[in-house]
């Protein structure tokens, strides 16, 4: 019994990065669905905002949640969110079903993995950068949202938070200032670059150290009501960055898979109970006496 207890004890353990929950969160019994709970820049921990499209927006990351259905239970992981809408508002405390896209995969489901409302040809706006659309859209995306994340010491400052906000909300509307697009614009450059390179493409920008983005690692994450609907509809769109794409599939919209620690505590748990059903057998062998021995 004992080292069924602790085995157990350590499985449980290993599933502290996610909760369960029997009543599933998502509107309508949705397969997932998000939630912000926080304006709060997560990587600063404050709240600083920019005029964008004419009104005030946080920016990002902001800290939310993921709610997937598998059965009867709910699985809820913390993520930190990337905004690349910022023609639509996020609620903050309030669940909505959303579409799972991974950046390298299938983005039919996406709200611009058609389209882009800045337009259908040409170039973004006062630049010589060419209108990303498709995969080249969200590439560009997670590049920036890479840098952003990498963001380390001195760099990781609002300044250059902002600036790398900027660029990714330009990519995908047509509404900012020409300050804004003055600050978006060596990121923007180096963001098309990268993802025509398939590198970084360079050291730095602005003093920022430049990393490599992993695509693959990025997943899309889109109100149901707004896939391939570039206008104000749904709510934000969003972006969250998984090594090695651990909380979800690869298949759009799909339930994601149990994360690998799940895996190693369901072996746990298998092994200790094979060692519980083996011991009364053991202790039947040792008080058998062998052939021939005295009793």
């Amino acid at each position: 019994m004992k080292t069924r207890y602790i085995l157990t004890v350590s499985a449980l353990a290993l599933m502290a990065g996610s909760s369960l929950h029997a009543t599933n969160m998502c509107p309508g019994g949705g397969l997932a669905c998000v939630s912000v709970s926080s304006g709060q820049n997560a990587l600063t921990g404050t709240s600083f905002s920019i005029v964008a499209n004419g009104t005030g927006q946080d920016i990002s990351p902001y800290s939310g949640s993921l709610a997937t259905t598998l059965g009867s239970i709910t699985t809820t992981t913390p993520l930190t969110l990337y905004c690349d809408d910022v023609n639509n508002d996020a609620p903050i405390n309030t669940w909505w079903n959303v579409n799972i896209s991974q950046v390298t995969g299938d983005l039919s489901e996406t709200r611009y993995g058609s389209a882009n409302p800045v337009g259908s040809s040409g170039n973004l706006p006062n630049t010589s950068i060419p209108i990303p659309t498709g995969s080249t859209l969200y590439e560009e995306e997670a590049w920036l949202y890479t840098q952003m994340m990498d963001l380390t010491g001195a760099q990781k400052n609002s300044t250059n938070i902002t600036a790398l906000q900027e660029a990714a909300w330009e990519l995908t509307s047509n509404g900012e200032s020409r300050a804004e697009e003055t600050n978006a614009s060596p990121w923007l450059t180096a963001a098309y670059n990268a993802v025509a390179s398939n590198g970084k493409n360079g050291a730095s920008v602005n003093g920022v150290t430049l990393h490599i983005a992993t695509y693959a690692d990025w997943f899309v994450l889109t109100d149901t009501s707004a896939a391939g609907n570039t206008g104000s509809v749904g709510n934000q769109e969003l972006l969250a960055y998984s090594a090695s794409g651990s909380f979800v599939t690869a298949q759009t919209g799909a339930v994601p898979e149990p994360p690998t620690y799940w895996l190693l505590a369901g072996s746990l748990l298998m092994f200790a109970r094979f060692k519980f059903s083996r011991r009364p057998r053991e202790r039947a062998r040792q008080q058998t006496p062998a052939p021939g021995a005295l009793l």
